[in-house]
């Protein structure tokens, strides 16, 4: 069974190893470009083992970063529990 749960929140600018870029001094950077979660890795996550632990958890993260997510997993009520929360 595959539950699609989409999320509707915006997500926050985080920084990707990219946006990086070496200053003036040693051991200093500067932020040259800022984008969101879904910009970087795209607007779908598709997590597997999504029903409990680290797969609800990163359910859990990717929509609140603003990803439509699928969930993957083996057991039913347990999925449409995490479905539900996300």
């Amino acid at each position: 069974m595959i539950s699609l749960a989409s999320s509707h929140v915006v997500a926050s600018p985080i920084v990707g190893p990219d946006a990086i870029t070496a200053g003036s001094s040693p051991g200093t950077s500067e932020i040259t470009n800022v984008t969101t979660f879904a910009e970087r890795y795209g607007p779908w996550a598709f997590v597997a083992g999504a029903s409990m632990g680290i797969g609800a958890a990163l359910s859990h993260e990717a929509a609140a970063r603003g990803c439509n997510v699928v969930l993957l997993a083996r057991g039913r009520e347990a999925l449409d529990r995490t479905a539900a929360e996300v």
